[in-house]
């Protein structure tokens, strides 16, 4: 797996996320990694929604117009698109 290393950070930073980890009960690199995770998925998300818009404003269409009905929907289809 890529390793990463990130220079220069100011102490108060680190002593955050030391404590964020303790906090959710994991390591100061754990955290780091669920971070950097977080914030990848949810530009990925935005992303999609971005490419999809058009098809987002179709189907919230169709529903609106009694078209498809709300059980029909997926769980995963909840704010126009986002998980």
């Amino acid at each position: 797996m890529p390793a990463v290393v990130i220079r220069k950070l100011d102490d108060e930073t680190h002593e955050a996320l030391k404590e964020r980890a303790n906090r959710h009960g994991r390591s100061t690199e754990a955290e780091i990694r669920a971070i950097l995770e977080e914030a990848v998925k949810s530009d990925l998300s935005r992303r999609w929604q971005e490419d999809h818009a058009e098809a987002i404003e179709a189907y919230n269409a169709m529903v609106d117009e009694g078209r498809i009905l709300s059980a029909q929907i997926p769980g995963w289809w909840n704010n126009n698109g986002s998980t």
